[in-house]
């Protein structure tokens, strides 16, 4: 027990532990000086919204240093590793909404849910919920952007809840917490099942965008990377077909990750140990993932739009937090301040998406970013097929031509969908691009930061250029790190 608990002693541990605490700590400073839970419309300003947002940078910067130290640590075992995770998800529990408002949004529709409304089609469902204060005004007329998974535990939290805030978001928490603790056991086990390396499983299950944006900020990722990592389990534990109502479960969680689907198809194909019958195994697979969705569905099912609204919300807003809507302000704005007249930059950044035209030039490089993943994603694909075919490589492969979605062609990009790529982080061989994934899995959460920040207060401009930078990370060295890399 002793030698378990040894991981403790080491300076980076507790410069990881010490670093947790702070930002909690600084979760709970937030609510108390703005006099409010909510996220959005938090009505802070000044020095005390500045001392907020750098104390949380600092301490996220102090963290992630100590984490990459201790990933670079190979004496380390699964053992050492497993206990710090569950610590560190025990104190991130703790951590009040500060960077994203979606908390509340799920309360509502699972209050909404409870009293009858149709939040899939229904744009007034939120009116209904006792909890439609703590939403904005921007929300007030949406329809529910989350699958059924996500608005069953909405619904279990808002009935305990029984209309008080605290109680809806004490129960939510303890659910994210038990899942959390579900996912750092199967990433164990799927380690020794693949014999990964320990690193694989510090990187995962020590990441910030799993610790931050999942445990401490209660995102809908968080319970859909554990139906995928589930999936991977039951595949590579010799039961595909428990592996596709995972995959069933966590589309119906979020429906971006319908992308996951390719990787379990190849995967069933790597691991047939005879090809014949691999074709029924996977039309069984499939079957099996249409069927578990129909039952995710059915009892909030009404009409089409039931499935279809959610994948629209992801689809139908302005450019947010994407590599075009940065590379915008460039373009928009350069000539103003070359010319001395930049006049227009402070009250165009006061607004989400900025001046008709800075949107429309936004859009026409959102387009040219979605074409060059879609072609970059091909030439990898078609590499790996009229090349090696190993689940190894395989792995390598689809990890890169997920992130290209996710960094190119998603219309908009948010920190937490980076948990996407956290269940299939079993290869560990390349130090270049591990390092740019530290930095982009780390730093990434500073464009939250820019969402929770008053867009009228000076602090935030400071924050508009760490998102820039932040930005840039994704277009580092592009060439070496999605094809160079796999030896292409």
């Amino acid at each position: 027990m002793i030698d378990e608990l040894k991981v403790f002693k080491i300076p980076r541990a507790i410069v990881i532990i010490t670093s947790t605490i702070a930002m909690v700590i600084i979760s709970w400073y937030r609510v108390l000086i703005a006099g409010t839970i909510m996220v959005d419309g938090h009505g802070l300003h000044g020095w005390p919204e500045a001392l907020v947002f750098i104390s949380f940078i600092l301490s996220l910067g102090f963290f992630s240093v100590a984490y990459y130290r201790l990933w670079a640590n190979r004496e380390l075992c699964l053992s050492d590793i497993k206990p710090l995770a569950f610590v560190l998800i025990g104190i991130f529990s703790f951590m009040l909404p500060m960077l994203s408002n979606d908390i509340f949004s799920y309360m509502v529709f699972g209050d909404a849910a409870n009293k009858g409304a149709d939040v899939y089609t229904n744009t007034q469902c939120m009116h209904v919920s006792s909890y439609f204060s703590y939403i904005t005004r921007a929300w007030a007329s949406s329809t529910c952007a989350y699958g059924p998974v996500i608005l069953l535990l909405a619904m279990t939290a808002a009935w305990m809840g029984a209309g008080k805030i605290v109680l809806t978001l004490v129960t939510y928490k303890i659910l994210v917490l038990l899942t959390a603790f579900v996912f750092v056991e199967l990433a164990a086990r799927v380690s020794l099942l693949m014999q990964a390396p320990v690193r694989c499983f510090t990187f995962i299950v020590l990441n910030p965008v799993f610790l931050l944006q999942g445990v401490g900020q209660l995102h809908a990722d968080l319970i859909a990377i554990t139906f995928t990592l589930a999936g991977i389990y039951f595949l590579f534990s010799n039961k595909w077909y428990l592996s596709f109502v995972m995959v069933a479960l966590a589309i119906a969680t979020k429906m971006n990750y319908v992308l996951i689907l390719p990787f379990f198809l190849m995967g069933l194909w790597l691991q047939g140990q005879q090809r014949a019958g691999l074709f029924g195994r996977a039309a069984s697979g499939l079957l099996i993932l249409v069927v578990s969705l129909i039952a995710a569905y059915a009892p909030f099912y009404t009409s089409a739009e039931t499935i279809t609204t959610p994948f629209k919300f992801h689809f139908s807003q302005n450019p947010s937090k994407c590599i075009g809507e940065v590379l915008s302000y460039i373009i928009y704005f350069a000539p103003q301040i070359i010319t001395g007249h930049p006049d227009r930059l402070k009250d165009t950044v006061n607004v989400t998406s900025g001046p008709d035209t800075q949107v429309y030039i936004a859009k026409i490089i959102v387009k040219i970013c979605q074409v060059f993943a879609l072609l970059s994603s091909l030439y990898i694909l078609v590499k790996y097929l009229v090349g090696e075919q190993s689940l190894k490589q395989w792995f390598r492969v689809y990890v890169r031509t997920l992130l290209l979605f996710l960094l190119y062609y998603m219309h908009i990009f948010n920190p937490w969908y980076l948990m996407m790529l956290l269940p299939f982080m079993w290869v560990d061989d390349e130090p270049v691009f591990m390092q740019w994934l530290f930095v982009l899995t780390c730093f990434i959460s500073v464009q939250d930061i820019v969402c929770t920040v008053s867009r009228n207060s000076l602090i935030y401009e400071g924050v508009l250029g760490l998102t820039f930078i932040s930005v840039m990370l994704y277009m580092y060295k592009p060439m070496r790190m999605f094809f160079t890399s796999l030896g292409y």
